[in-house]
Protein backbone atom coordinates (compact mmCIF):
# COMPACT_ATOMS: atom_id res chain seq x y z
CA UNK A 1 0.00 0.00 0.00
CA UNK A 2 1.46 3.26 -0.92
CA UNK A 3 1.80 6.18 1.41
CA UNK A 4 1.12 9.88 1.35
CA UNK A 5 3.85 12.02 1.47
CA UNK A 6 2.73 15.75 1.04
CA UNK A 7 4.19 18.42 -0.52
CA UNK A 8 6.93 20.71 2.07
CA UNK A 9 4.70 22.25 5.03
CA UNK A 10 1.80 20.19 4.19
CA UNK A 11 0.17 18.23 6.82
CA UNK A 12 -1.46 14.62 5.40
CA UNK A 13 -4.51 15.61 5.77
CA UNK A 14 -3.88 18.52 4.02
CA UNK A 15 -3.72 16.91 0.68
CA UNK A 16 -6.94 17.04 -0.77
CA UNK A 17 -8.09 15.73 -4.91
CA UNK A 18 -8.83 18.91 -6.93
CA UNK A 19 -10.15 18.69 -10.58
CA UNK A 20 -8.42 21.52 -12.82
CA UNK A 21 -11.11 23.88 -13.38
CA UNK A 22 -8.95 25.99 -16.19
CA UNK A 23 -6.60 24.84 -19.31
CA UNK A 24 -2.56 24.79 -18.17
CA UNK A 25 0.38 24.90 -20.33
CA UNK A 26 3.37 22.96 -19.71
CA UNK A 27 6.82 22.74 -21.84
CA UNK A 28 7.46 19.60 -23.57
CA UNK A 29 10.70 18.59 -26.18
CA UNK A 30 8.52 17.69 -29.48
CA UNK A 31 9.68 15.58 -31.92
CA UNK A 32 8.11 17.06 -35.06
CA UNK A 33 10.17 14.88 -37.99
CA UNK A 34 11.61 11.96 -38.27
CA UNK A 35 15.33 12.27 -37.56
CA UNK A 36 15.13 15.77 -36.39
CA UNK A 37 16.04 17.69 -33.70
CA UNK A 38 13.76 18.15 -30.63
CA UNK A 39 12.32 21.52 -30.05
CA UNK A 40 11.05 23.40 -26.77
CA UNK A 41 7.04 24.15 -27.10
CA UNK A 42 4.72 25.16 -24.83
CA UNK A 43 1.58 22.89 -24.90
CA UNK A 44 -2.17 23.23 -23.43
CA UNK A 45 -2.14 20.11 -21.86
CA UNK A 46 -6.09 21.09 -21.62
CA UNK A 47 -8.68 20.35 -18.69
CA UNK A 48 -8.04 17.53 -16.29
CA UNK A 49 -10.51 14.33 -16.73
CA UNK A 50 -12.80 12.82 -14.09
CA UNK A 51 -10.32 9.78 -14.05
CA UNK A 52 -7.24 11.50 -14.92
CA UNK A 53 -4.22 12.48 -12.56
CA UNK A 54 -1.99 15.49 -13.21
CA UNK A 55 1.56 14.20 -12.18
CA UNK A 56 4.69 16.96 -11.52
CA UNK A 57 7.58 15.24 -13.24
CA UNK A 58 10.72 14.90 -11.37
CA UNK A 59 12.43 12.40 -13.75
CA UNK A 60 12.29 11.25 -17.15
CA UNK A 61 13.73 9.20 -19.72
CA UNK A 62 14.14 8.37 -23.07
CA UNK A 63 14.18 4.18 -24.13
CA UNK A 64 15.40 2.64 -26.86
CA UNK A 65 11.60 2.74 -28.74
CA UNK A 66 11.27 6.08 -28.15
CA UNK A 67 14.21 7.14 -29.93
CA UNK A 68 12.60 4.18 -32.62
CA UNK A 69 9.76 6.71 -32.98
CA UNK A 70 12.07 9.73 -33.18
CA UNK A 71 13.79 8.12 -35.87
CA UNK A 72 10.95 6.54 -37.66
CA UNK A 73 12.69 2.74 -37.56
CA UNK A 74 9.60 0.60 -37.94
CA UNK A 75 7.99 2.97 -40.56
CA UNK A 76 4.71 3.79 -38.48
CA UNK A 77 5.79 7.18 -36.40
CA UNK A 78 3.20 10.04 -36.31
CA UNK A 79 4.36 13.98 -35.70
CA UNK A 80 4.29 15.85 -34.07
CA UNK A 81 4.79 13.62 -30.87
CA UNK A 82 6.31 13.83 -26.96
CA UNK A 83 8.32 11.30 -26.53
CA UNK A 84 9.59 9.75 -22.71
CA UNK A 85 6.77 7.64 -21.05
CA UNK A 86 9.42 6.54 -18.24
CA UNK A 87 8.51 8.92 -15.65
CA UNK A 88 8.77 9.31 -11.87
CA UNK A 89 7.36 12.21 -9.77
CA UNK A 90 4.26 13.27 -7.12
CA UNK A 91 0.64 12.99 -8.17
CA UNK A 92 0.09 17.29 -8.07
CA UNK A 93 -4.16 16.84 -9.04
CA UNK A 94 -6.38 13.73 -9.37
CA UNK A 95 -10.18 14.05 -11.22
CA UNK A 96 -12.76 13.69 -8.78
CA UNK A 97 -13.32 10.36 -9.62
CA UNK A 98 -9.65 8.87 -10.15
CA UNK A 99 -9.43 6.37 -7.60
CA UNK A 100 -6.94 4.85 -5.15
CA UNK A 101 -4.04 7.51 -5.30
CA UNK A 102 -3.74 10.40 -3.28
CA UNK A 103 -2.33 13.79 -4.19
CA UNK A 104 1.41 13.91 -3.24
CA UNK A 105 1.92 10.17 -3.87
CA UNK A 106 5.11 9.42 -5.28
CA UNK A 107 4.34 7.55 -8.43
CA UNK A 108 5.96 5.93 -11.75
CA UNK A 109 4.89 5.52 -14.98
Amino acid sequence: MSTVTPRRGESASAVKPIQREIPTTYKAWVARAAKQPMVLETLDRGLLGAEEVEVAVETCGLCHSDLSVLNNDWGTSQYPAILGHEVTGRIAAMGPNAKGLEVGQRVGV
